[in-house]
């Protein structure tokens, strides 16, 4: 099965003409649909033994103020109120896995032919897509306990995003654990969605939404999850 085709990332039942025009009449309603073993079993392992055990990470702050990134001096200094996240970003591969099958995987994964085939996907779900829909962005982050992610949408600056797609990549993630998007649907109707694993959420950037707290049951776990916008 060749790279280049969307079969070899995405399981086959979420392919067919029938489920595709079921996640378009769900994304009409309500501006988002969520898809369970979204990918491969292959391709989601690979990608979460990548994200876990190769990638690395560093802290990254913000505050509420044009989603301005701040230092943890001045995170800590800001009135509470005006804290938006405090996350661990993707750096990189750790040198010593640079060509490992799962970071190749990772590395092919983010390349811009494969995110051209999520692309079309999406679009195939939305009312009215732009011509072309590329890959405009992406995020790859681990959230653990203390950290946040507060109320927001994703519209961003300069650039009109028309999707999202959020794909969850910790197997030990369970729904008593929490720490799901909370998101607020067209229909007005809050939502929380956990972050089970190989869970995928394609919505709207324009819905409000944040990431629920933790349960104790997610103490010593980290929530990985890889965020795409598409324009």
């Amino acid at each position: 099965m060749q790279q280049l085709e969307l079969a070899y990332w995405v399981a086959e039942e979420h392919l067919t003409a029938s489920r595709v025009n079921e996640y378009a009449e769900r994304f009409a309603e309500d501006g988002l649909v969520y898809l369970d073993g979204f990918l491969r079993r292959e391709i989601a392992d690979k990608l979460a033994h990548f994200v876990a055990h190769e990638a690395s990470y560093s802290p990254v702050y913000g505050a509420y103020q044009n989603d301005i990134k701040v230092s943890a001096q001045e995170w800590t200094e800001l009135d509470d109120q005006r804290r938006f996240f405090h996350m661990s970003r993707y750096q990189g591969p750790k040198p010593e896995f640079m060509m490992t099958p799962a970071s190749l995987t990772y590395m092919r994964f983010q390349q811009r032919p494969v995110q051209c085939l999520f692309a079309r996907y999406a679009a195939s779900l939305t009312p009215n897509p732009p011509r072309e829909m590329l890959c405009q962005d992406m995020l790859l982050t681990a959230l653990r306990e203390q950290q946040y992610l507060r109320p927001h949408t994703d519209k961003g600056t300069g650039v009109t995003r028309h999707v999202c797609i959020v794909f969850y990549l910790s197997p030990d993630w369970l729904e008593e654990d929490e720490g799901g998007l909370n998101i607020l649907t067209l229909r007005g109707k809050t939502l929380t969605l956990s972050a089970l694993f190989n869970r995928c959420i394609i919505f709207k950037p324009n819905l409000l939404h944040s990431v629920a707290p933790f349960a104790k049951s997610a103490k010593g776990k980290v929530r990985y999850s890889q965020t795409i916008w598409y324009a």
